[in-house]
């Protein structure tokens, strides 16, 4: 039984969502990519439904793990993302409007 923890890295880009599982050293173990949804609602804009991109980042993650055998060791989740894109949230912490993506050109 191997007890060496493990660390998981999710990024979230534009066009995948990856989730790398990485022994401390840096060694990869496990990776899994799932295309980002992005919507075109109409030319030159793009947007994100923010349950389904949540919803798409656990996929990925779970793609990753079950390829470890033993997932108990993951002991640290570190997420980057496409920081020019914000979530607009009410006061429930419920999303009120899609995600504009940074390249969406309507403000242009």
């Amino acid at each position: 039984m191997n007890d060496t923890p493990l660390l998981l890295g999710l990024d979230l880009g534009s066009t995948n969502i990856k989730a790398v599982i990485y022994e401390p050293d840096g060694t990869s173990v496990a990776r899994a990519s799932v295309p980002c949804p992005t919507h075109y609602p109409q030319a030159g804009w793009a947007n994100y439904d923010i349950e389904e991109l949540w919803l798409t980042c656990v996929d990925a993650m779970r793609r990753a793990v079950s390829q470890v055998e033993q997932p108990e060791r993951i002991v640290g989740v570190a997420v980057g993302s496409f920081g020019e894109a914000g979530a607009l949230l009410d006061a429930n912490d419920e999303p009120v409007a899609e995600m504009i993506a940074w390249f969406d050109q309507r403000c242009c």
